[in-house]
């Protein structure tokens, strides 16, 4: 599947109403006309995040021109600040900033991947809704049990 193609169908399970797309590749800002946007090319989407709304999702495009100082921390301000989910569209090289490694270490978990002509991307989301699973010690029935209470002394 192409990557164009994933981000078409990505935005047709999510149907977001609003997104904020971070891409130089044109052929993602006509796929998205659908939602309200905010679009960004990479080298100056640090520059301009602060005008961001808030959105329900944000796309990432790893293969744009984002400088690799600011990468982590657009990624991070994204997830952190302006939406409630953030997919990005990993690069083709490993050496670029937003690498599998940096990517891991932001949240993200992988969620699939896409063929371009220059190779295969992989796609991450971070989504605060299911970040983490609640662990079982984490409930009312290990804390404070007022039925307990008179039975074992503390």
């Amino acid at each position: 599947m192409s990557t164009l193609i994933a981000f078409e169908r990505l935005l047709e399970e999510t149907r977001p109403e609003t997104l904020i797309l971070v891409s130089d590749d044109s052929r993602f800002l006509d796929a998205s006309q659908g939602p309200t946007l905010w679009h960004a090319t990479g080298d100056a989407a640090w520059r301009n995040i602060d005008s961001a709304p808030r959105a329900q999702l944000a796309v990432i495009d790893a293969e744009a021109s984002i400088p690799n100082a600011e990468a982590a921390l657009i990624t991070g301000r994204l997830r952190d600040v302006y939406a409630d989910r953030v997919v990005v569209a990993g690069p083709v090289n490993e050496s670029r900033a937003l690498n599998r490694q940096v990517l891991m270490s932001l949240g993200f978990h992988q969620i699939g991947h896409s063929e371009d002509a220059s190779g295969d991307r992989h796609w991450y989301q971070f989504d605060i809704d299911n970040y983490k699973v609640t662990p079982d010690w984490l409930n009312p029935r290990h804390w404070a049990n007022p039925e307990l209470w008179d039975k074992y002394r503390w």
